[in-house]
């Protein structure tokens, strides 16, 4: 379109020009001669007055132009031809504002870890992030790792983690519980952090690890996970493991 008007611009001043000329062509004849109607409305018409006129054929130019491209057309003008985005153009536009919508500006990320950063400075935080980040998943895939993250949660709750509370906030710790009772073979759905699903397989862990040893080192407190519970997991997953 910046071409078209560049274009445009040019052909209105190829036509002034055009115009003067045959303007002055006119006066000299008209001034030996008499002349048609025509000579004579062209000798009457000062530039300012020509420009405009060419001016204003312009804008009528684009305006018709522009209806046709918005109704759908495609317009060829001057060898160049004028369209609406394709539909494949217009689904990328789309897709990337919907990109730009959702991205974190640099001053949003400043007001996240507080502390001024340049974007500079705020890329090289976020790659040192997703390094991290990338590296507590190779962790989390140890199961030793794992029991100290469950030890973490248990003295956030004091202690145990009771399974027999139904609570929103209890879900990811729920589903770590999940994790390491899967891994032992006591749970097989999946790791959604259900209350009911990981109380059952919890109880039934702790009632197979009561069968294989004395009255004195069995668990008792049922459906919580304890340290007591926590070394029967250590214990079992080295017997397996061994």
């Amino acid at each position: 379109m910046y071409a078209v008007v560049l274009h445009c611009l040019y052909m209105v001043e190829m036509i002034r020009e055009g115009v003067l000329f045959i303007r002055r062509d006119a006066i000299m004849n008209h001034a030996e001669k008499e002349t048609g109607i025509i000579d004579i409305i062209i000798t009457r018409l000062t530039p300012k007055v020509l420009t405009f006129l060419i001016a204003m054929g312009m804008l009528l130019l684009a305006a018709i132009v522009g209806i046709a491209v918005f109704r759908g057309s495609e317009v060829k003008i001057f060898g160049i031809e004028i369209s609406q985005p394709s539909k494949a153009c217009q689904e990328d536009l789309a897709h990337c504002r919907q990109a730009l919508q959702a991205s974190v500006t640099v001053t949003e990320f400043q007001e996240i870890v507080h502390v001024p950063l340049t974007k500079t400075q705020a890329l090289d935080t976020l790659r040192a992030l997703v390094k991290s980040a990338e590296a507590v998943n190779s962790w989390r895939a140890n199961f030793n790792y794992r029991l100290f993250e469950i030890e973490q949660q248990m003295m956030r709750y004091g202690g145990f983690i009771s399974t027999r509370i139904a609570d929103g906030e209890r879900i990811a710790v729920y589903r770590m519980i999940q994790a390491l009772l899967s891994d032992l073979g006591f749970y097989e759905g999946p790791l959604d952090g259900a209350q009911r699903a990981t109380h059952e397989a919890l109880v039934a862990f702790q009632n197979d690890y009561n069968t294989r040893v004395t009255e004195a080192e069995r668990i008792s407190a049922l459906g919580s996970f304890g340290y007591h519970t926590l070394e029967a997991v250590r214990s079992r997953y080295r017997q397996m493991s061994g």
